[in-house]
């Protein structure tokens, strides 16, 4: 147990799925609060992830066990999660995230927000009418506010007051004993928990009990009104229908409230009836809290990530995303939905096996009222599969129920995409539903339906002909398999070698504005390219500009990102400098071995730098050392969503010619004799904990073992290379078959470490024989 005293914020603490929504606006506030804060999670979304960088949380994850005061952590861990077994086995005191928050509210005036669903919402809601009334209070969110200059936590210090979202899935809800509670409404959920709805009701009746001071409860939700109110000393309000403070009148986006209080009107940016009462019920709290609270509070509330949340629109036809996955919020959201013109498509991903199990029919008969509905694999959060919940299940339940819905079932979120390419809505609502990873499929179709648009609205090449300089190279339909050390694979949309910065700074600003993905591509190794090409654009840095070295007067070296590495290897040679002689002979460019930072003999490229020069995706240019850059095995952070221009590496120890080319002839003689000669990738798997991909493929029995023209090397088990006529389709199946039969064999999972150009492993891989589903990435808290 961690015990929070006055100091609490000088502790630190390590947070693990600190990705999750529970998590992160914890971590924020911790931060905020002046502890230190570190974390990690096996699955973080970019936006979460960037957030976190942006306020301080340090995620490099190189930290010593010994040295934090203790260890946080998200329900979706098992108990077996290597980090949480370390953290235990070193004796460092761990704690999950609901019992913590419980521990920290304890220090504060605290009001918890709970109930089975629109929490989070309501909670958001409440926030940011306090925030915008002037209302000085702390708060911890369970999401993210659409608009991110509203953080979702804020530590306040002159302020007693504490706002929290308070959980119920994990039982946690039952430490919180709160100044005030709001409970939004009581449908029970979570079966794998509460295995009835009594004990269900039960836990939202012992936190009502709790209560000090003040209870907020939904009088139109019939399970609230059924709860005994007579053991609480609190004192009770009520709002909505029939309640003390209820809607008389809404119009024009304006909701007139009265009841007991004097009737006041108040504009807000939504007209979508569980929206309305997700603010009655904030609005309720909050002007208790501030009596004075202002009318126009709500009118610019931006919403909240995954509620509701329009990723397109266009001519009639909208795609939207909502994280319900509840029977009875399902319903309601159809309701509203179902206000706009236009038939309504649904793709829908159950949320855990018990939940789907428990409740099949009842989601069958929401999700029936869709015009076409395609279900999805359950995403199980780390529950192993049950029999009878899963996505299959819910299919053949929602086929049994309706002939009047056309159905799909789709296993994987490729299937998804292909699915809904052939389906090609054009008019009314197409709804991405769940609480699970459903969003990057959202995503991954938004982003072909704008990739689309562009191409009909202009030409990417024409816009760029007359704002680049002539030495830039511009083409379309580029053939990338000569451009790859494999030799695999189709054509790029768009290709380009920048002539110079300035250029380059050009194109990723003009396909920013038409919405087109931009991929760099190096020499070409470390990567497959898919037969079908990559979408977007592919830029090379490849012209002389981005080929210069430069000697520094300190003795530092600067190279340009389009160096290849045997150049700069034959470079320091002829200078007489030692130290970069482990780099001969790996096929790539400055570019792509810092982002992979490319190691070899001992050596990363890592050990050997000074600094980065780098370009965002806007074109800011800006230099970072070397010791705020989080390098990994075959990672560099920084470089998933940045450019390498220039590194600038540290002054190396002088030496003779001679030594320093012996130094080169052995290396070289060691790879000639460990790595095959033809085309290959490089390495095609990581090495699991505990073993190393080669090994483990060669125990199998598999040096030989071919797809098509892709065969597994006979000198390096973990080379696969191109016989003569391989395609980028033989690569994948050899990739899957090797993964299938190791892991019979073996037990060991191995995951591909060469890259899939321009697309997601997660899209190709197949799922693996008789594996058991009893963990998820960490993702959620």
């Amino acid at each position: 147990m961690i015990t929070l005293d006055t100091e609490f914020s000088k502790m630190h603490f390590h947070m693990l799925g600190v990705g999750g929504m529970g998590m992160a606006p914890l971590a924020l506030f911790l931060k905020q609060a002046g502890c230190k804060i570190s974390g990690e999670d096996d699955n973080f979304h970019p936006r979460v992830h960037q957030l976190l960088i942006n306020n301080g949380v340090d995620l490099s994850q190189k930290f010593n066990l010994q040295s934090v005061d203790g260890i946080i952590y998200s329900n979706a861990l098992g108990p077996e999660h290597p980090a949480l077994k370390a953290a235990v086995a070193g004796g460092v005191t761990t704690m999950c995230r609901g019992e913590f928050l419980a521990a920290l509210c304890r220090r504060f005036k605290t009001v918890a927000v709970a109930g089975s669903h629109g929490k989070t919402t309501t909670c958001g809601m409440l926030i940011y009418a306090l925030s915008h009334s002037g209302f000085p209070c702390n708060y911890i969110l369970g999401g993210l506010f659409l608009d991110d200059t509203q953080l979702p936590a804020l530590y306040c210090e002159t302020s007693p007051w504490l706002i929290v979202e308070v959980d119920e899935s994990d039982g946690s809800i039952e430490s919180f004993d709160p100044i005030v509670s709001l409970l939004v409404n009581v449908d029970w959920d979570h079966p794998d928990f509460y295995e009835t709805k009594k004990k269900f009701i039960a836990t939202f009746q012992g936190i009502i009990n709790r209560t000090k001071e003040q209870v907020f409860l939904n009088h139109a939700c019939q399970n609230s009104t059924e709860l005994n109110l007579k053991e609480t000393e609190a004192t009770i309000h009520t709002f909505g229908d029939g309640g003390e403070v209820q809607l008389l009148n809404f119009k024009d986006k304006t909701m007139t409230l009265g009841g007991s209080l004097t009737p006041s009107s108040l504009p807000v940016p939504f007209e979508e009836p569980f929206n309305i009462q997700n603010a009655i019920a904030a609005i309720s709290v909050a002007r208790f809290l501030m009596p004075n609270l202002s009318l126009s509070s709500l009118e610019g509330f931006p919403g909240l990530w995954r509620r509701q949340e329009v990723l397109y629109e266009a001519d009639g036809f909208c795609v939207i995303e909502d994280y319900g996955h509840h029977p009875t919020e399902i319903d309601k959201l159809f309701e509203a939905l179902r206000l706009r013109e236009g038939p309504l498509l649904v793709v829908f991903q159950p949320h855990r096996y018990s939940r789907t199990l428990q409740f099949k029919h009842q989601f069958a008969e929401v999700l029936s009222k869709a015009d076409q509905l395609i279900v999805m694999e359950v995403y199980g959060a780390g529950e192993a599969s049950i029999e009878g919940g899963t996505g299959a299940d819910l299919f053949e339940s929602c086929s049994d129920l309706s002939s009047q819905v056309e159905l799909f079932f789709c296993e994987d979120e490729s299937a998804v995409i292909e699915r809904l390419e052939f389906i090609n809505p054009i008019k009314g609502v197409l709804l991405f539903l769940g609480a699970g990873n459903i969003q990057d499929v959202a995503s991954d179709y938004v982003a072909n339906l704008i990739r689309s648009d562009a191409k009909e609205s202009s030409d990417l090449l024409s816009d760029l002909s007359g704002l680049v300089s002539p030495g830039t190279v511009l083409r379309e339909t580029e053939p990338l398999a000569n451009k790859t050390t494999l030799r695999v694979g189709g054509c790029a949309d768009y290709y380009a070698e920048p002539a110079n910065e300035t250029d380059l700074q050009v194109l990723l600003r003009e396909a920013a504005k038409l919405s087109i993905p931009v991929h760099l591509l190096g020499r070409g190794s470390n990567l497959i390219v898919p037969d079908s090409g990559v979408r977007g654009l592919v830029v090379r840095l490849n012209k002389p500009f981005f080929q210069q070295v430069e000697f520094m007067e300190d003795g530092r070296v600067r190279a340009g990102a389009g160096v290849r590495l045997k150049e700069l290897c034959g470079t320091m040679r002829r200078k007489e400098i030692a130290g970069f002689e482990f780099l001969e002979g790996i096929p790539g460019n400055v570019g792509g071995a810092l982002r992979m930072n490319a190691g070899a003999m001992g050596g990363w490229i890592s050990d050997v730098i000074s600094e980065v020069v780098l370009m965002n995706y806007r074109g800011d240019v800006f230099t970072v050392p070397v010791e705020d850059l989080h390098f990994g095995y075959r990672h560099c952070r920084e470089l998933t969503d940045t450019i390498g221009l220039a590194v600038v590496f540290n002054a190396g120890d002088a030496s003779s010619l001679q030594s320093i080319q012996h130094t080169m002839d052995s290396y070289q003689t060691t790879r000639k004799e460990s790595q095959p000669r033809q085309p290959s990738a490089g390495c095609t798997f990581k090495n699991p904990e505990g073993s190393a991909a080669g090994l483990l493929v060669d125990r199998s029995n598999l040096k030989g073992f071919r797809v098509g023209g892709a065969e597994v090397s006979d000198v390096h088990a973990n080379f696969i290379v191109n016989t003569g006529n391989a395609s980028a389709s033989d690569v994948i199946s050899l990739i899957n078959e090797l993964r299938k039969k190791v892991y019979q064999k073996t037990g060991y999972e191995l995951d591909p470490e060469v890259i899939l150009f321009g697309d997601k492993w997660k899209n190709h891989l197949n799922p693996l024989p008789n594996k058991p589903c009893t963990s998820q990435p960490v993702s959620s808290g």
